[in-house]
């Protein structure tokens, strides 16, 4: 893969968008520091016509006594509760969910006796089998390809997860990670070849979405900087063009 193509975003382009992808992902249910209020405005979103929701796991902070590394003490609710919660704000919006993966949050259970919370909540909700993902997946949406799973690391190498991603998948359009509570977005460039073996340029958009929790006390601990809340949202024009939004509007 080539070098990053840095700020590539341009301006709000004149013609309105076609559709609209809300990335969700770290919403912490149950979590004390995490804002319940703030995920419903995201997820109430997709009642919009043309919006739709992708999501990326740790929708539960799920922290059980044997994996939690302490913040059971931090939690509200069960993650009996926590399941309960989040299919309450998605199930209105469900059919307008395009993919959903699991995250380390869940896979904590799941490494205890086997059981999936992202799963059983897809299952509850009645979603049709391929929406749920499992670890990662792809899925076509406005006419791209769109590779994602959670993510994972921290520290100063932002993109190392969805650079690994995209050596899965080298021929999608689109990277969606979570995992680092930090809304951003990237261009990366590289060349395609066709069958003659000539270069085609092509720009991959690499598309972090952010969290909804406050300064916890774990992200304390570990020195991790405090991020604004919110969660990406890519506009997908006629032309072609997505459009990152990373500002966090809907909480402005």
């Amino acid at each position: 893969m080539g070098a990053e193509i840095a700020n590539k975003t341009k301006a709000v382009r004149p013609e309105t968008a076609t559709k609209k992808l809300v990335i969700i992902g770290c919403v912490h249910s149950g979590a004390k520091a995490a804002d319940i209020a703030d995920f419903k405005k995201y997820a109430d979103l997709a009642e919009e016509k043309n919006t739709y929701l992708l999501i990326l796991g740790d929708l539960f902070e799920n922290a059980i006594p044997s994996r939690g590394e302490g913040m059971t003490f931090e939690q509200t609710l069960t993650p009996d509760d926590q399941l309960d919660e989040i299919d309450r704000i998605l199930r209105p919006v469900k059919h307008k969910i395009i993919g959903a993966c699991t995250s380390n949050h869940s896979e904590r259970t799941y490494k205890e006796c086997g059981i999936d919370l992202d799963k059983q909540l897809y299952k509850r909700l009645g979603l049709r089998e391929g929406i749920y993902k499992g670890l990662q997946g792809v899925v076509a949406f406005a006419g791209k390809r769109i590779a994602f799973a959670h993510g994972t690391g921290s520290g100063v190498n932002a993109w190392a997860d969805a650079k690994k991603l995209f050596s899965i998948y080298p021929t999608v359009d689109m990277i969606a990670v979570s995992h680092r509570h930090e809304m951003t977005a990237a261009w990366q460039g590289n060349y395609a070849l066709d069958v003659k073996c000539r270069r085609i340029e092509k720009s991959i958009l690499f598309v972090r979405t952010g969290g909804l929790m406050g300064w916890a006390r774990y992200a304390q601990r570990e020195l991790y900087t405090p991020q604004k809340p919110g969660f990406s949202v890519v506009s997908f024009f006629a032309d072609g063009h997505m459009e990152p939004d990373i500002s966090g509007s809907t909480l402005l």
